[in-house]
């Protein structure tokens, strides 16, 4: 019987195949915009052949083959936080990539990369970087030990060696790890401890026996004798994390708002500063072989000087991290924290830049006559078109805002002290105080035009049957809550603290999910909820489905900041400007040349009885196909169809609806 059984089964996974069915779920989050590059710049490395590497905080690599000067993009799944390239042997075809959990190698300059196994390193703590050593050898640091390698393959543990920053000149070695500062001047034969600081060292740069070391406490010191002895540096700025040495005289510092040049070891300096429009903080630098410096940071733009960082030009991609995103039916419009507006109104495919120069934008919403609304950093709503022209403003007490639109109504909920529901009948020309609350208000959801569903930071969840002319107490949490997303009176999730618990049954029972993660949002789209986590090196999106049930989507980039949902998509919006889109509609069909077909829903496969069906009234007629063409006309009682008396063997259900054919495939044992 069960070889029975699995010869069937074979042959109904090749009548599926021949006969085209398929159901199409969505799967990875695609980006839609922008449509070159993606995420921030983690850090660049160059080959004095031309060749240059940067690595994203997503799934992929810039690469570049002429110094820098201009780049393209290439996807390499599972490469997001990457802090280490190597080209082997100095080979430009050669390289390796290393990261906290994972590396690749290439063998063809970056084209391609394959993942390379940390198993069997012995290592404690994180792996962090992967470095050729002046001899040849691989030395790989990690937070708590080291192991060393002269071919990639077997590695010996070297302990001693901690690697939050490391410096590598020739022989020279020095590994920071918190306050300690290590030194190794023959290739990791040997070393030692140098220093032990009074605050933990967080940047370092070393050149021909000069170190410089940059701490936590705002100090910087310099030593002259590799490392011996040290003195402090006066320094002007507050906050400096990031030293480049170009000679015994002249330095270079970074911090993120600007850069500082002395020439004369310290004793005057020049601040270079810089705006947000040029670059959105830098977080690392690297030096081309020819001297031109680049500097990098959260956004895809890069800086480079010619002439050792007095003169700093912008080079190339995308500023703008979005902060918020608002959906309205298939409209969709974010806004950035340099005040950009981008605008979708075909549910998220192609996007449209808006005019204007405008304060950091916290919330935005789209609205249905084609405008958009959104409140600014200073407490102020703007109504605008989609061609950036201010139509209405509006000073709003400062708090924290959401905007809504529900019937054609635009709503605000502020919290500061404590929670108020502006309401807008009029695009947000003019706003009336809806709601009041002594409690902030966590979530406000439209379950229809007239009934609403509220949550207070308290844990009490509210209901209204009248638009909000009336509330009654639902249910009281009896927790702290400060995320909720209620679909009806029956079902809704919540975050308490660090864990996410939901209700799928009226409260009468009340189950607790696993932690997705960060939770950023909940979000909705279709008759499903999603919640939307993230990580140091991925965003997460978390179906929520049959009381919790959940699987998680990889979006890649990382770490995306909001979303929402339209009735067909959910849309993620954050860092480096990144826009991404993920199909929830699930579409069925059966293609063929000759009939329009779509997929029916039958239960379960195999049978040995009854067959169930969903969404069929009772009486639809259903025509059963075995396969050798015979067929037998049953019509639905209820929902379900009696197929005891029919031979063992595979069948094909066909029913007619509206002009299309619906099937699906079962099997009689």
């Amino acid at each position: 019987m069960n070889q029975f059984k699995s010869i069937i089964l074979k042959i109904a996974t090749f009548f599926t195949f021949v006969l085209g069915i398929h159901t199409s779920t969505y799967g990875q989050f695609e980006q839609v915009y922008p449509s070159e590059f993606v995420s921030s710049i983690d850090h660049i490395a160059f080959h004095d052949s031309g060749l240059a590497i940067a690595l994203l905080r997503c799934d992929g690599i810039m690469r570049s083959t002429d110094h820098g000067n201009s780049w393209t993009y290439i996807e390499i799944a599972g490469m997001a936080s990457q802090n280490n390239i190597i080209f082997i042997d100095n080979d430009p075809k050669k390289i390796l990539i290393s990261g906290s959990y994972a590396a690749f190698t290439s063998d063809d300059g970056g084209l391609t990369f394959q993942p390379f196994s940390y198993v069997g390193i012995p290592t404690d703590g994180l792996r962090k970087s992967i470095i050729q050593l002046e001899n040849g050898d691989f030395l790989l640091l990690s937070r708590g030990a080291s192991a060393i390698s002269n071919d990639l393959i077997s590695w010996n543990k070297v302990a001693g060696f901690p690697a939050s920053n490391y410096e590598l000149d020739g022989n020279t070695l020095f590994c920071a790890a918190g306050k300690t500062l290590i030194r190794s001047l023959d290739n990791v034969v040997t070393f030692d401890t140098m220093e032990i600081f009074q605050s933990n060292i967080i940047g370092m740069d070393y050149k021909d026996g000069l170190l410089i070391l940059s701490l936590l406490d705002n100090t910087v010191l310099q030593s002259s004798d590799t490392g011996i002895t040290f003195n402090e540096i006066n320094h002007p700025n507050t906050f400096t994390y990031i030293p480049l040495i170009i000679n015994e005289d002249h330095f270079v510092f970074f911090n993120e708002r600007n850069v500082t040049i002395t020439k004369d070891g310290g004793t005057t300096y020049n601040i270079v500063p810089f705006t947000e429009e040029m670059i959105n903080g830098i977080e690392g630098y690297s030096v081309r072989d020819d001297g031109k410096i680049y500097a990098f940071g959260n956004s895809l733009k890069i800086l480079h000087s010619s002439d050792q960082g007095e003169n700093w030009e912008l080079q190339n991609g995308r500023l703008e991290d979005f902060v918020a995103i608002g959906s309205y039916e298939n409209a969709v419009a974010v806004g950035g924290d340099n005040g950009g507006i981008s605008f979708s109104n075909d549910d998220g495919l192609t996007w449209t830049d808006v005019a204007g120069n405008r304060e950091r934008i916290v919330d935005i919403q789209p609205l249905p006559n084609g405008n958009i609304y959104y409140v600014d950093v200073i407490s102020r709503g703007h109504y605008i078109d989609k061609s950036g022209n201010e139509l209405n403003t509006f000073q709003f007490n400062p708090g924290s805002f959401n905007l809504y639109c529900n019937d054609g109504k635009l709503f605000n909920v502020i919290n500061d002290t404590k929670g108020l529901i502006y309401a807008s009948e009029d695009n947000g020309a003019t706003w009336q105080i809806a709601i009041e609350s002594d409690e902030k208000i966590i979530s406000l959801d439209f379950i229809s035009d007239q009934e609403w569903i509220m949550a207070t930071d308290k844990g009490i969840v509210f209901a209204s049957e009248n638009a909000g002319s009336s509330w009654q107490e639902l249910y009281n949490i009896n927790a702290t809550i400060n995320q909720a997303s209620f679909k009806s009176k029956t079902e809704g999730i919540w975050f308490s603290g660090t864990k996410m618990f939901g209700t799928d049954d009226g409260f009468v029972s009340i189950q607790e999910a696993a932690k997705p993660y960060n939770g950023l949002s909940f979000i909705r789209s279709g008759d499903k909820s999603y919640c939307l986590g993230a990580n140091s090196s991925a965003t997460f999106m978390y179906e929520f489905t049959s009381l919790l049930a959940n699987k998680g989507v990889n979006s890649g980039c990382v770490p995306h900041k909001v979303g929402v949902g339209t009735s067909s998509s959910i849309i993620i919006a954050g860092t480096g400007g990144v826009i991404e889109r993920l199909n929830t509609k699930t579409s069925s069909s059966i293609d063929t040349k000759k009939d329009n077909y779509r997929k029916l829903s039958s239960f379960p496969n195999p049978t040995d009885g009854h067959l169930f069906f969903e969404n069929i009234s009772d009486g639809t007629q259903v025509n059963i196909t075995n396969t050798m063409g015979n067929s037998v006309i049953k019509t639905v009682s209820g929902d379900q169809i009696d197929v005891s008396e029919l031979p063992s063997g595979l069948y094909i259900v066909t029913m007619v609806k509206n002009g299309w054919k619906y099937q699906s495939i079962f099997i009689r044992i």
